[in-house]
């Protein structure tokens, strides 16, 4: 008989007795050894009496899928004769999982420490302590006694007191006025307190008097003028020297020429 014929017949026959019987037992012992996926280095279990290369052949022929690490993507590991992700459930709380080179690694997430196969705890976060506040300055921070007051720590006790310019009890401090009508009617409400608004309101020699919070002013008997600007005596001899003197002040000369309009046309540039 043929010698390639002979090694034909002898490769069927171990591929037969594989499919048949060993492949269950191969199987069925591999499982037995392991009830997890198998994470550590490859192994195979030897079968007594068959090379484990055979057995290796044999699994790829009938479609196991895998039998070494090598036969998966790098980032997959092979157990069960399947290519899986090592990493689910692999690693313990808020810890992370990659896969190097078939192999699953686990590290606590950031700002998490401990066993990343067990469980990983949060880093304390550690807060410098507050300088200690002296026992008076407690009683007036924060302070009790409401806006616009002023606080003292007194033996045990905060002392309230309006600020200046404010009456009323703490913590119902509240300036004199808000408007004048809060004010007497010869006074008027200024930055918050009612005072006379006359001063400083009217011009020279004009008069002020306040109706209804309000300052009016007029030329007092005897001047006339503006009385926002100023008030000035009336002349009994008001007239003009020239008869052009209307003209004159029309053009403009009671203020360009006043050294002669100021004398002799009184009357037209309105000074007496």
């Amino acid at each position: 008989m043929d010698f390639g014929f002979h090694v034909f017949l002898c490769v069927s026959s171990i591929f037969s007795l594989v499919n048949s019987s060993h492949i269950a037992d191969y199987s069925t012992n591999r499982q037995s050894v392991d009830d997890k996926p198998n994470l550590g280095p490859n192994r195979i279990v030897p079968i007594e009496g068959l090379n484990w290369q055979v057995v290796r052949l044999a699994e790829l022929s009938n479609g196991f899928g895998c039998v070494l690490n090598t036969d998966c993507p790098h980032n997959l590991h092979c157990s069960y004769n399947h290519c899986f992700d090592p990493c689910v459930e692999y690693c313990g709380i808020n810890a992370n999982c990659t896969v190097s080179n078939h192999i699953p690694v686990c590290s606590c997430k950031e700002s998490y420490n401990g066993d990343p196969y067990d469980f990983c705890r949060p880093i304390p976060v550690k807060v410098p302590p507050r300088a200690p506040r002296s026992p008076h300055a407690k009683r007036c921070d924060p302070s009790p006694c409401g806006p616009h007051s002023t606080c003292r720590s007194v033996d045990i006790a905060a002392v309230c007191a309006c600020q200046p310019g404010y009456s009323g009890i703490p913590p119902e401090c509240r300036p004199e006025c808000v408007s004048s009508s809060e004010c007497a009617p010869s006074e008027a409400c200024v930055n918050l307190k009612c005072q006379d608004p006359c001063p400083g309101t009217c011009g020279r020699d004009a008069k002020c008097q306040v109706v209804n919070h309000n300052p009016i002013c007029v030329c007092p008997s005897g001047r006339s003028g503006d009385p926002l600007t100023g008030c000035h005596l009336i002349s009994t001899s008001c007239k003009d020297d020239n008869v052009y003197c209307s003209s004159l002040a029309t053009a403009g000369y009671c203020s360009s020429s006043p050294s002669y309009m100021h004398n002799y046309c009184k009357k037209s540039c309105e000074i007496c």
